[in-house]
């Protein structure tokens, strides 16, 4: 592994590369000093590096990324724009340099003034690197931006890289076929899995009330409006199709005599389509209802029933201090979220650009009692309704004994 400090921290490297050399066999950890624009874009570019990681300016990420793609194929992890994460404490033997890396050279952090909580400082500290796919930038994912950002995943050992997918069946397939670690999805396509006698889980729950409304276009008044028209949704067997199609038969509309779905994927998606006038009305999650309802759409309602809309899945066997650790990290998150609602979400804001008034709308609305399940396990009757919604529209046989209990795992927790 080769580590290009910063330029203006040389020193610092150069002292904590004495560090390693006690540590590691010769010419496993190498130290180049140097311009960025020169020494780091010819590393960049060099075709015997398959893999780069970056913290620094959100500028200089860019110009990363670009020579890194125009070079050839590489992994390139970014992670930029936070706050400095060196520490600066009294001189001492093992305090001049603090670091986090893996022990494969996938990841090293290299710190220079305050620490994310956790690290000990002169230490070497091994970093599990996984990847999690998500639909899209949702704010139901907020308890994992939390854990991010305050260091709750980092202090355990974990680094997290979300990968995003698109639609909600599209990070069920990635979950199966091994393109992620973990998934934070609607728990719909793990059950039938396990019910089918696949390896998918659900190990806890994020979501118990969905924080989604009906949004229409302008010309729509009424749900009764909606009768013969498209209403866009995530996916056709998992999540919003099954949320929206329960809250329509409530107000007496039937699939599929009544309306159609359109596949658009995530909210964003379905947001552009609304705008676009492709389709006749979405659920739109928490804050794309507000920014929806102030451009002159049509809010009929919010979501009231109980339906696991997001959760926590896993693809067994799982190893067990990996994901115990994840969930441990995503509860942290999420008490602490509860109590520090402003600060979350100006996380968030920064995670989806949207503006900040509407970003503090969401995370009071997603903070709102029964929406996540305080203990990241999702109440029977949230459980319920998404079996239910599976049996409905047969995506699991009515006879299938206990979807539940071949599906749900809460031991990890």
């Amino acid at each position: 592994m080769i580590l290009k400090p910063s330029e203006l921290t040389s020193l610092s490297a150069l002292a904590m590369g004495e560090d390693l050399q006690r540590l590691f066999p010769p010419g496993v950890v190498q130290i180049l000093t140097g311009l960025g624009e020169e020494v780091g874009d010819a590393l960049v570019r060099h075709p015997g590096i398959p893999r780069i990681a970056f913290i620094g300016s959100a500028a200089a990420g860019r110009r990363i990324q670009a020579s890194a793609a125009a070079a050839s194929v590489k992994t390139v992890t970014l992670e930029l724009g936070g706050k400095r994460i060196s520490r600066r404490s009294s001189p001492t033997p093992s305090s001049r340099a603090s670091t986090s890396g893996s022990a494969d050279g996938s990841v090293l952090k290299m710190a220079a003034g305050p620490c994310p909580a956790g690290l000990a400082t002169g230490r070497i500290r091994p970093m599990r690197e996984i990847t999690v796919g998500v639909v899209a930038p949702a704010y139901v994912n907020v308890p994992l931006w939390v854990a991010q950002e305050r260091g709750f995943l980092e202090r355990r050992g974990l680094h997290a890289a979300e990968r995003i997918l698109g639609t909600t069946h599209g990070v069920t397939n990635a979950l199966r076929d091994g393109e992620v670690d973990i998934a934070l999805t609607a728990p719909e396509g793990s059950i039938a899995d396990a019910v089918a006698g696949g390896p998918l889980r659900v190990v806890a729950g994020l979501i118990d009330r969905p924080p989604l409304s009906m949004i229409a276009i302008p010309r729509h008044r009424r749900f009764s409006d909606l009768r013969g028209g498209k209403i866009g949704t995530s996916s056709l067997t998992e999540g919003t199709r099954h949320v929206a199609e329960r809250m329509l038969a409530a107000h007496g509309l039937t699939y599929p005599a009544d309306y159609d779905f359109a596949l658009e994927g995530s909210h964003v998606e379905r947001w552009k389509a609304l705008q676009a006038g492709t389709i006749d009305a979405a659920l739109q999650m928490i804050p794309y209802d507000d920014i929806a309802a102030d451009a002159g759409f049509t809010n009929l309602g919010p979501v009231t029933e109980e339906f696991a809309l997001n959760a926590v899945c896993a693809r067994f066997p799982a190893e067990r201090a990996v994901l115990t650790a994840f969930l441990q990290a995503l509860a942290e998150a999420a008490e602490w979220f509860r109590g520090n609602i402003g600060e979350s979400a100006t996380i968030a804001a920064a995670r989806t650009s949207i503006e900040p008034r509407y970003a503090l709308r969401a995370c009071q609305a997603l903070a709102a009692d029964g929406v996540i399940p305080r203990d990241l396990r999702s109440g029977p009757g949230a459980l319920a309704a998404a079996v239910g919604a599976l049996r409905s529209s047969g995506l699991i046989p009515t006879e299938a004994p206990d979807p539940i209990a071949a599906a749900v795992d809460y031991s990890y927790l």
